[in-house]
Order: C-alpha cells, then sequence, then structure tokens
C-alpha cells in the first residue's frame, strides 16, 4: 500500500515529468523559449492540482476512519 509520503513524491515527480513533456512539444512545434516555459508552468500547476484532487480522494477515507 501506498504511504502518503511515497504518494506526494510520486506526484510531484509525475508533474515535474509532465511539464518537462510539455515544454519538449511546445518547442517542437515552434514555439520560443518563453512560450515553453509558460506553457511547462500552466501543465505543472494543472498536473498537481489533478492530482492533489486524487490525493484527498485516496486518503480521504483513512482520515475518515481515523476520525470515527
Amino acid at each position: 500500500m501506498l504511504t502518503s509520503v511515497s504518494a506526494v513524491i510520486i506526484a510531484i515527480l509525475l508533474a515535474i515529468v509532465v511539464a518537462l513533456l510539455r515544454a519538449l512539444l511546445v518547442r517542437e512545434s515552434g514555439g520560443s523559449g518563453r512560450e515553453a516555459i509558460d506553457s511547462s508552468a500552466r501543465a505543472f500547476r494543472w498536473t498537481l492540482g489533478v492530482i492533489v484532487t486524487v490525493l484527498v480522494i485516496y486518503v480521504a477515507p483513512e482520515g475518515i476512519t481515523m476520525i470515527q
């Protein structure tokens, strides 16, 4: 079973990979360096937002059980 710490580490690593892939795609399509940075930053924030939501859904039942 995944611990909360390892889940957060995996989430951050996944967000970094998505941001790097996004930067590569923008650069390959002829975008400037500034556009690549902006696009990868948006992808990073979006990925972290999605992952935080998933982690809350994943961890919330354990927290509710502990409170009860």
